[in-house]
């Protein structure tokens, strides 16, 4: 009876240790997946930009450029998809385009940017909206800067292009305008030397129009090259 008693108890110790291996095991595993799904989900908020940038490498600047402007994101559907419409033919029902090279195949600038303008007039039934999508055609212009000299222009003389009054002759020291509307932003912008660009727009401006009041706009407007 008395040895029976002393084997039972030697038996007890080993498979103690052996459990506290398998514990530290399992906690290794846990962590990679955590990692893998991140990488997704930051890939993703770009809006499938992957296989657009290859047809079109301008796009991912285009569409960062219109949710930096509208503060939202192509997944809103909202502004900065609107805005889009000027970068891409964009799909009705998601923020990815459906036509990449619309604007992007077309190799000389201005041409790209105004057939962008003339398709943002149906682009939404919202003015608003519209207005975002001609904003997105911005991307086009083969002059940058014209934007702002457009601007100064319409800021200082408070009133707009289109009504063909003092802002509207004040752009004529911008671009070539003509029929109310601008026939050639490079004009000036072309020019690489500013004081050259400047010389040639105020001497343009002497035949801008009859009335003097409205030549001093234009070469108003020519002071933006020396800026």
């Amino acid at each position: 009876a008395t040895t029976t008693s002393t084997t039972t108890t030697t038996t007890t110790t080993q498979p103690a240790t052996t459990t506290t291996t398998t514990t530290t095991t399992t906690t290794t595993t846990t962590t990679q997946p955590e990692t893998t799904t991140t990488a997704a989900a930051t890939t993703t908020s770009t809006i499938t930009t992957t296989t657009e940038a290859q047809t079109c490498p301008h796009l991912p600047a285009c569409y960062t450029r219109c949710e930096d402007r509208w503060r939202d994101t192509l997944s809103d559907m909202n502004f900065s998809y609107n805005c889009a419409k000027g970068c891409a033919a964009m799909s009705p029902t998601s923020p990815v385009a459906s036509d990449p090279m619309k604007y992007c195949g077309i190799s000389h600038k201005t041409q790209a940017f105004q057939y962008c303008h003339s398709e943002c007039d149906h682009a939404s039934d919202s003015s608003g909206l519209r207005e975002r999508c001609r904003w997105g055609c911005q991307f086009w212009r083969p002059c940058p800067v014209i934007e702002d000299c457009l601007t100064r222009c319409e800021v200082y003389w408070k009133d707009f292009i289109e009504d063909g009054l003092y802002s509207y002759h004040c752009a004529k020291g911008c671009a070539e305008m003509g029929g109310g509307a601008m026939v050639d932003e490079t004009k000036y912008c072309s020019i690489e030397d500013s004081a050259e660009a400047y010389r040639y727009c105020m001497g343009e401006c002497d035949h801008a129009s009859d009335r003097a009041g409205l030549r001093t706009r234009c070469r108003w407007g020519c002071d933006f090259w020396l800026q």
